[in-house]
């Protein structure tokens, strides 16, 4: 299906009640459709079945992520998160900064994340030191990805990253609100698995987390007897 075609299957079932719900919520500049994310993801496996090599792949995510919509951005993390395993290879690295450079809203940002960075991460992770060096920079949102990586682990049940703790220790003294949320989420969602370590980091840094921060971290745990 040629991009073209794309925009015009999106553009025919446009809801333009919800399109304009979701552009004021989101406060981006891009277009919207409206469409659902099972609207999405239905979208995405058709156009997987003309795409079978890595090359055609990619040359489709390029195309729809040119395009100034929302709707064919998120096609793009809902594509590298079915063919992560498949098609990337550790070379692909080099494809996530410019793409979270280019976001500008959470949605976007935490899908290329926890389902595509994340995840190349944990099958390549030698790369983790090159993402480490994201903390400082100017752009929120590729700050955001750098901790939200740290949530893909816990859907492998892995072990807990050893560079966690650093990089959110970095990023307590940040004020703007969607670091804070993501440092808090993703200790939530470590607690899930390792509810007592979650509980030591959250206790032994609380004068130097934000108070959402804790909030969110202690949300799903109980603090010690003790």
């Amino acid at each position: 299906m040629e991009m073209g075609r794309i925009v015009n299957v999106l553009e025919s079932q446009k809801d333009e009640k919800q399109a304009a719900i979701h552009k004021n919520y989101h406060k981006s500049d891009l277009q919207f459709m409206g469409w659902t994310t099972p609207q999405m993801r239905q979208l995405a496996s058709h156009l997987l079945q003309e795409r079978s090599t890595p090359q055609s792949f990619f040359d489709l995510c390029d195309a729809l992520w040119q395009q100034p919509i929302f709707e064919t951005r998120m096609l793009v993390t809902i594509l590298f998160e079915k063919r992560i395993k498949q098609f990337f290879q550790a070379a692909d690295f080099e494809r996530f900064y410019p793409l979270l450079r280019d976001c500008d809203g959470w949605a976007l940002t935490d899908n290329l994340a926890i389902k595509g960075l994340g995840a190349f991460l944990f099958r390549f992770p030698r790369y983790h030191a090159h993402v480490d060096g994201w903390k400082t920079d100017s752009h929120l949102w590729v700050r955001r990805a750098g901790i939200l990586r740290f949530i893909t682990p816990v859907r492998y049940k892995a072990d807990w990253p050893s560079r966690m703790e650093a990089i959110l220790i970095h990023h307590f003294a940040e004020t703007d609100f969607f670091i804070r949320k993501a440092i808090g989420w993703t200790l939530r969602e470590w607690s899930k698995l390792d509810p007592d370590r979650v509980r030591h980091f959250a206790f032994q840094n609380k004068e130097a987390m934000s108070a959402l921060t804790f909030k969110e971290a202690t949300r799903k745990i109980k603090p010690s007897a003790s």
